[in-house]
């Protein structure tokens, strides 16, 4: 794929989606793929045919990330990923929020190796933690240290919820790229709610799930915006 193709092919997606993209994000999206692109050839970063990258393709990696990257603003200086596989949407959502630091917690070391790389060769503040998320959540420094955690690669129960909301911080967010195949509904635990479910832009009825994590301090009535 050309750059040309590629640049044209995102533009179209995001206009498609609503999005506007500054040259600047676009660049450094076009750095991210060609790395992804030239890995993937050595090992398994992802099933799609970046070669051949068809619209579908570039929604998942590209645009629906993007939309993500909406709720990591204001405000977000931290958020986590748990899965990261081949950085997306992490490394989309953190080129889009430059302002945030990014974790990603990957469990296979040849994955994560490309995830150090990328973050490197694209100026990214972040850090990759070889580990499964169970072992990850003994690490006492990343509890409730971040304002958000984002994950796609998971498929994460109410029960997994109830354990992975402690890398966030009172009044965060969890926000879920899922599938909406199977018609199962999400339901989670007190205190945590499901504060909004928005489609995305998939043939395959693809869902993003945002969960608010509650802030004691912030008065009964008050509407997530305000918190």
């Amino acid at each position: 794929m050309s750059t040309f193709s590629f640049t044209q092919l995102l533009a179209e997606r995001a206009e498609l989606a609503g999005l506007t993209l500054e040259s600047r994000l676009t660049t450094s999206l076009e750095a991210y793929f060609e790395l992804l692109r030239r890995w993937n050839r050595r090992i398994n970063l992802t099933g799609l045919n970046l070669d051949a990258l068809t619209g579908e393709g570039m929604d998942r990696l590209f645009v629906e990330p993007l939309l993500g990257a909406r709720h990591l603003t204001p405000g977000t200086s931290r958020f986590i990923d748990l899965g990261s596989g081949g950085g997306s949407p992490a490394i989309p959502m953190a080129l889009a929020v430059s302002s945030a630091s990014l974790t990603m917690v990957e469990s296979r070391a040849k994955k994560s190796v490309f995830l150090r790389e990328a973050a490197r060769e694209l100026g990214l503040e972040a850090q990759v933690i070889t580990a499964r998320y169970e072992d990850a959540l003994s690490q006492g420094a990343l509890v409730e240290s971040f304002d958000a955690l984002t994950s796609r690669a998971l498929r994460l129960d109410a029960r997994d919820i109830a354990r992975v909301h402690s890398f966030v911080r009172d009044g965060g967010w969890l926000l879920l790229f899922r599938s909406a195949a199977g018609g199962d509904e999400l339901k989670v635990d007190s205190p945590l709610s499901v504060s909004r479910i928005e489609p995305l832009p998939r043939q395959e009825s693809q869902l993003l799930i945002l969960i608010k994590k509650p802030d004691p301090s912030v008065p009964r009535g008050t509407s997530p915006e305000e918190a």
